[in-house]
């Protein structure tokens, strides 16, 4: 199904769960990030969908670099943003901006953003209103969708579930090859 688009190098199964406090598993809504700094795309296939809410939300982050100052812009490629530590021997911090395939890929996990110095603080800050202003895409899966993604240049998040609760999709994370979903 997807082994065309790369290596997937993590798969989970995302099922909500009411009250949990898992982001991904919780019925709340999700704010939007990206998710581990190697997923270069991100893949979801919807396995039951809920009968209300649960929408994906989408937001093209090379919008929302556009649209921030020089000076908020050169702060943000200096910030190191701690990250999970999913795969043996990882760093303990991500650059929240790098290069890839010669453009800006982002790493946004919003609950990481902690022990930041009071500049970079002030910059991740216009970054994240911009999250909140701009327009977002939306998109209900249903049982045998399948939304691909760029991590590095798409925000996504998720509107409350609500209803049934019911909502199960498999998350994969995936490793490019010869630069596919970039500028190649």
């Amino acid at each position: 199904m997807i082994g065309g688009l790369g290596r997937t190098i993590f798969v989970a199964d995302v099922k909500v769960m009411p009250d949990s406090k898992a982001g991904a598993r919780t019925d709340r809504a999700v704010r939007f990030h990206t998710d581990h700094h190697r997923a270069d795309l991100i893949a979801w296939h919807c396995i039951e969908q809920t009968d209300e809410g649960g929408e994906t939300v989408l937001l093209d982050g090379d919008e929302l670099l556009r649209r921030l100052r020089p000076s908020v812009l050169e702060r943000l490629r200096g910030l190191r943003i701690f990250g999970p530590k999913v795969f043996e021997g990882e760093p303990e911090r991500f650059p929240f901006l790098s290069q890839r395939h010669g453009r800006e890929k982002i790493y946004y996990p919003f609950w990481m953003t902690k022990e930041i110095e009071a500049r970079q603080r002030v910059a991740l800050l216009a970054f994240k209103r911009l999250t909140e202003e701009e327009q977002c895409m939306r998109c209900l899966l249903q049982p045998g969708d399948l939304l691909v993604i760029d991590n590095g240049r798409m925000l996504h998040g998720r509107a409350a579930v609500n209803g049934m609760r019911r909502r199960f999709v498999r998350r994969y994370w995936i490793e490019e090859r010869n630069g596919i979903g970039g500028d190649a």
